[in-house]
């Protein structure tokens, strides 16, 4: 094959599949973009342990919300679940806040085992707590997760005011004094 025509060829793919690539990385930085705080949340439906009953998430609009996505196959996420599980109980009466605590694509059966392990070292029942599942795994990405677990606070008017990435000790006062200022200041 002669050197000019494969130059030739090599242009005439390279330039075209160049462009189009440019192209569809614009159109993706701008129509997929993670939510960045001070952003609405993008909306979700997530589904009860049951997997009977689904919930929106702008159903809880006017109050505050804590997200959280989480895996069982995630030590990270095994290490924070208890200390979630305590800010939840210390909040839970406030009225203020909704915790949503969403497992992502996991089986729900994995999920109540996994449960059941972190209430019986807690020596509490798991079946109040704000559990929640994401069989397709389509809302993680809808917030741009990719590590576990990740955490969005969520205002009343369903803007993002934080992200927040990896295990927290949730039940530090820090961190309930925190959630109760933000709550008290808007």
């Amino acid at each position: 094959m002669d050197l000019r025509r494969w130059l030739t060829d090599t242009r005439t793919i390279a330039i075209p599949g160049s462009v189009g690539l440019l192209l569809f990385g614009v159109w993706l930085f701008f129509h997929h973009r993670p939510p960045y705080p001070g952003n609405p949340a993008p909306d979700l439906t997530i589904y009860g342990l049951d997997r009977g009953l689904a919930y929106e998430l702008r159903s809880f609009r006017g109050r505050w919300v804590l997200l959280n996505f989480w895996t069982t196959w995630c030590p990270p996420c095994r290490e924070e679940f208890p200390a979630l599980v305590r800010l939840w109980e210390q909040m839970s009466a406030d009225g203020r806040w909704v915790f949503l605590w969403v497992n992502v694509a996991e089986p729900d059966n994995q999920v109540r085992r996994f449960l059941q392990d972190v209430a019986r070292s807690l020596e509490r029942p798991f079946d109040t707590w704000p559990v929640f599942l994401d069989p397709t795994g389509q809302a993680g990405p809808r917030f741009g997760v990719w590590a576990f677990p990740e955490t969005f606070l969520i205002d009343p008017r369903g803007r993002i005011v934080e992200r927040i990435i990896g295990p927290q000790a949730w039940d530090q006062p820090s961190w309930r004094q925190r959630l109760q200022s933000l709550a008290g200041s808007r």
